[in-house]
């Protein structure tokens, strides 16, 4: 990690979203999954590239109180495959989502536009896990909670910088090391048995961290002053799922700064990364805590769109005919369910001579479409349409779907 983590955000290429699917389960956090795996790969891909920085950011932003809400995410990684079929850019999180580029520098610029920002530190401790039986209680989301209880402007940032397979080494050993002097202590001292089980389980997690990825995490929560700022950062405390991971969240409200402020101190100057359970700012999480912390919006938020995704087949029968592929007529692309292209839909010509039913909203195209079909196969169509007086009329054969010199000849007179 080079400069000040304010430089670094600043650098890193951003998107706003504009597009998340919307997922019928509403049981429990149905993303969880593809985020922890689309985190785990930009981790990888950090590590792999040279030189390269490998941040990532996840932001909410609204700026003024009752206005839309931005959701913005930055870095490399994050960017999904280019996709010439579907408006916007693809994006890798929120999985399937769409968005638009924001020009360099314009994530910090919106997050400046919220004044006043207070720190969240993080604490790991191996016994929060606990052993809770019966059923898991269903997670809390951002969305749910911030927004449906702050009406105001605030401003939500995780900025996480991927750690090194050599820190994340050192990290363990010394974990490993006070471990083991703590359980040579547990006969004689009951704190210690406990300390020993504290740092066994971050342990675990540490060398987990070498395959799954451990990150460097600087959360903040921003308002329009010091108690703004406050209470955002602990409604978004309280909002975290963080049921089941070694990690709790608590506000730093005496440090509220400028967010340049805040991010832009040197390294040194800010509390060193701990590895025992004490809260710090910033500090080294899993990704299992940043995929839990990385969750959007559910539902409907204002200036975010949510699609159903499309469940058709997407493979269609392409039934071996007299004349090949040129016997078949050409319709367009079928699309996959995150509306990338997944090949050619066409329909066999032998095949028109039964009905064929055309459907689309007035003015999308329909008569065009099947009168170009009708000229190409030399059949007529029968174009149906909600609108009186669309259907055919005898003696018009245009009503019918027949549109001379579209490459057919005139219909035969008589019927």
């Amino acid at each position: 990690m080079t400069g000040t983590a304010w430089q670094r955000l600043c650098g890193l290429s951003a998107f706003r979203v504009t597009q998340i699917p919307r997922r019928l389960d509403d049981t429990g956090d149905p993303g969880l999954s593809q985020r922890t795996a689309v985190l785990v790969s930009a981790y990888h891909a950090a590590q792999s590239a040279a030189g390269a920085p490998g941040a990532i950011a996840v932001g909410w932003v609204r700026a003024t109180p009752g206005g839309p809400v931005h959701l913005l995410v930055a870095g490399s990684a994050l960017r999904g495959s280019a996709s010439l079929a579907a408006p916007g850019t693809a994006l890798a999180l929120p999985s399937g989502g769409r968005g638009q580029p924001v020009p360099a520098g314009g994530m910090a610029a919106e997050l400046t536009a919220v004044p006043c920002w207070a720190p969240i530190a993080g604490i790991a401790d191996g016994l929060l896990t606990g052993d809770a039986s019966g059923a898991p209680p269903r997670p809390a989301s951002l969305a749910e909670c911030l927004l449906a209880s702050w009406d105001g402007a605030f401003g939500w940032l995780v900025l996480a910088d991927p750690l090194s397979p050599a820190t994340i080494s050192g990290y363990a050993r010394d974990v490993g090391d006070r471990q083991r002097l703590a359980a040579g202590l547990a006969e004689r001292d009951p704190g210690k048995a406990v300390e020993a089980h504290q740092l066994a389980r971050r342990h675990t997690e540490l060398r987990q961290g070498l395959s799954a990825g451990l990150w460097r995490l600087h959360l903040l929560a921003g308002g329009a002053d010091p108690a703004a700022a406050g209470q955002v950062a602990g409604l978004c405390c309280a909002s975290a799922g963080l049921d089941g991971l070694p990690y709790t969240l608590t506000p730093v409200s005496c440090l509220t700064q400028p967010i340049p402020e805040l991010l832009g101190q040197p390294p040194a100057a800010l509390a060193p990364a701990r590895t025992d359970p004490k809260a710090a700012f910033p500090f080294p999480a899993s990704t299992g805590l940043l995929a839990a912390l990385t969750r959007f919006p559910e539902a409907e938020v204002p200036g975010v769109r949510l699609v159903l995704r499309p469940e058709f087949d997407v493979t269609p029968e392409q039934a071996d005919e007299p004349g090949g592929p040129a016997a078949r007529l050409r319709l367009g692309q079928a699309l996959d369910r995150n509306g990338s292209p997944a090949g050619p839909l066409s329909l066999a010509t032998t095949s028109v001579n039964r009905h064929v039913f055309v459907c689309g909203a007035t003015g999308s195209g329909k008569s065009d479409r099947a009168g170009a079909a009708g000229g190409r196969v030399r059949h007529r169509v029968a174009v149906a349409g909600h609108r009186a007086g669309q259907g055919r009329v005898p003696g018009d054969e245009r009503k019918a779907g027949w549109f001379p010199g579209r490459g057919g000849p005139d219909p035969p007179r008589g019927g």
